[in-house]
């Protein structure tokens, strides 16, 4: 009997650099039933022809061209024309061990679950497909049972984590969120993950981990994730009150272990303001009071990864740091309007 159809979505941008090396890890895939599909986001360079080539000598390959949408954009289109009764993501700048597949599977269709997950570990810039030795190991799996408890796993980013590239989906439940096929929110820049994911697990009364390290996070000095402070970093909390919003009357647990997550992005956002001498004083402003208004869930849901690192005094030291940004910008404001506050 065939095996299920899964689908895996590659999104592309300006990647022609690693995006053959992503690409030749999946047609190593031990699951032999699966579909790629590329969807090339209006890349400026050779991602385009690297695509291309692939797909004319892999026949498991396809792809989609588009104008520039973003990385929400490209998902939904990929996800439009997905066949799979499953889906998976890959970021093209990665790479996947050859189970990752059929692991995902095997996991999720054996425990009958919702979502199944496995573990990651992060490569250099440099690094090679060919040079990757897989490592045998022991695996474990963990099974979590319940919607909120499901989501606070997923919120307090410690096994299960924000990030949609090491879990299977399953499609039915991609279509019960009432956007389909567009379920990524394309006005969400940065931490898109966490809105669909809290969209998703709304669904999920079972998820499953694998301890298995599948998939391979290529740390780029490039990307958003590690770059310096600009205003579409703060659309991330049109997902994150979206989340509020799914889970505040019926999943007040999750609502708080949310509330934490506003607060931690908060924090690194007044962080990176500070660093880059932000001077939007309403912006500023907004995040201090996103930030205090939080900050009792944060102290609340100890089990949020970050928060070892904003404990209390942390925290206050955070505090004294805003509050000397705040009056330099106020300052600076009040200096350009000619003395006037």
């Amino acid at each position: 009997m065939e095996k299920d159809l899964i689908s895996v979505i590659v999104p592309c941008y300006n990647v022609g650099k690693y995006l053959d090396d992503c690409l030749e890890s999946l047609a190593q895939q031990t699951y032999e039933n699966y579909e790629v599909i590329c969807v090339n986001d209006g890349s400026k360079d050779n991602t385009l022809d690297v695509i291309k080539a692939f797909c004319e000598t892999h026949e498991k390959f396809r792809f989609v061209d588009q104008q520039n949408r973003g990385l929400s954009g490209a998902r939904n289109s990929g996800i439009a024309v997905a066949k799979g009764k499953y889906l998976c993501f890959v970021d093209s700048d990665d790479l996947v061990a050859p189970e990752y597949i059929e692991t995902l599977h095997s996991t999720l269709t054996t425990s009958n679950a919702d979502i199944s997950c496995c573990r990651f570990i992060r490569v250099k810039d440099e690094f090679k497909y060919k040079n990757f030795k897989p490592k045998k190991e022991k695996e474990k799996i963990l099974s979590f049972e319940g919607t909120e408890d499901i989501l606070v796993q997923l919120l307090s980013c410690k096994l299960l984590c924000f990030s949609v590239w090491n879990k299977l989906y399953k499609r039915e439940y991609l279509e019960k969120i009432e956007s389909f096929p567009y379920v990524f929110d394309e006005k969400v820049l940065f931490w898109e993950d966490i809105s669909f994911n809290i969209k998703y697990f709304q669904f999920c009364k079972t998820a499953v981990y694998s301890s298995k390290k599948l998939y391979l996070y290529r740390k780029r000095g490039g990307s958003l994730m590690r770059s310096r402070f600009n205003e579409r970093m703060l659309t991330l909390f049109r997902g994150l009150d979206a989340g509020v919003e799914i889970c505040k009357d019926t999943l007040p647990i999750a609502t708080q272990y949310v509330n934490a997550t506003i607060c931690c992005a908060s924090l690194e956002m007044l962080f990176r303001m500070f660093h880059a001498r932000y001077q939007n004083s309403q912006n500023v402003v907004e995040m201090y009071k996103r930030a205090k208004a939080t900050l009792k869930d944060l102290r609340k849901s100890k089990k949020v990864h970050w928060f070892k690192q904003l404990h209390p005094l942390s925290v206050g030291l955070l505090r004294v740091l805003m509050n000397k940004h705040f009056r330099r910008v106020k300052k600076q404001a009040k200096s350009k309007n000619g003395g006037k506050s």
